[in-house]
């Protein structure tokens, strides 16, 4: 790839543009799919708070689903740290 890359003039701040673009790419993605499930449950914990109908049944399920959404924040967590304290491994991605 960087062969193709030097033929075809291509400058070496290009190509680390090019190597970073996927990590952000994929930063975003996780992020979304990591924290996103945890600010719909903030939306739907108005509504349940509001509800009159709130059962011991609706509560369980409510306290799994933050049990579950904290998770994904931890994951998420863990993973900006690590890529933050490996900026080497970044810079070749």
């Amino acid at each position: 790839m960087e062969s193709l890359a030097v033929s075809v003039g291509a400058s070496p701040l290009s190509l680390t543009h090019h190597r970073i673009t996927p990590t952000v790419i994929g930063l975003i993605v996780l992020f979304t799919l990591l924290v996103g499930p945890s600010e719909i449950l903030a939306l739907l914990r108005l509504k349940h708070l509001l509800a009159d109908s709130r059962t011991a049944t609706s509560y369980d399920a409510y306290q799994s689903a933050v049990v579950i959404t904290n998770f994904l924040l931890l994951v998420n967590f863990a993973v900006n740290f690590v890529l933050c304290t490996l900026p080497r491994y970044t810079q070749r991605i």
